[in-house]
């Protein structure tokens, strides 16, 4: 049998617990808020696709930059 003192004990631990469960939610709404407005996805799944995507993008970006800087030494290097 469980006392008075337990009994209170866990229900003021399941009270801790569901307030963190509902900031938990609170926060994600927000996040998720958040995501379809800055960057139009539905879902976390949206969003990891889109950074996906983002990150190929960058890698592209990144090694044609790299192309143009060799082109540009090659070029203009012994001048600098």
């Amino acid at each position: 049998m469980i006392t008075a003192g337990q009994f209170e004990k866990l229900k003021n631990k399941v009270d801790n617990l569901k307030t963190q469960r509902d900031k938990a939610k609170g926060s994600l709404a927000t996040v998720m808020g958040r995501l379809k407005d800055e960057f139009g996805c539905e879902s976390i799944q949206d969003a990891e696709e889109l950074l996906t995507e983002l990150k190929e993008s960058v890698k592209q970006h990144e090694e044609e930059l790299e192309k143009l800087y060799e082109k540009f030494e090659d070029e203009f290097g012994e001048r600098l």
